[in-house]
């Protein structure tokens, strides 16, 4: 998909491309990460989120579509990996101050 907010480009590119250090810097140093029921706080967080999700699976995003509403930035996009039930369809919704992630919430598509 083109045309997406570099951004939200970026975090598509650093985690497909499973570089842990580059997809952490597209996050505020306060960031708030919502995923699989578990809330991660602070770079470091962050940085542990994505490490465990790497070393547990491999996996690439494929996005599908990307919509604004309500001031965030919500992207869907297909994962398909090595995890169980892959492929699945996610719902990113992304809040972006100053091109970095605010908040991120991770959704499966109803």
């Amino acid at each position: 998909m083109k045309n997406l907010p570099l951004t939200v480009a970026r975090f598509v590119e650093t985690s497909n491309a499973r570089d842990v250090n580059a997809f952490v810097t597209c996050f505020a140093t306060d960031a708030v990460v919502a995923d699989e029921g578990r809330t991660h706080r602070g770079l470091d967080e962050v940085r542990a989120w994505k490490q465990e999700s790497q070393d547990r699976y491999r996996y690439t995003i494929d996005p599908v579509r990307l919509a604004k509403r309500d001031g965030e930035t919500i992207l869907t996009a297909t994962l398909a990996g090595d995890f169980p039930g892959s492929p699945v369809e996610l719902d990113y919704e992304f809040t972006i101050v100053d091109d970095a992630i605010e908040t991120l919430s991770i959704r499966s598509v109803s």
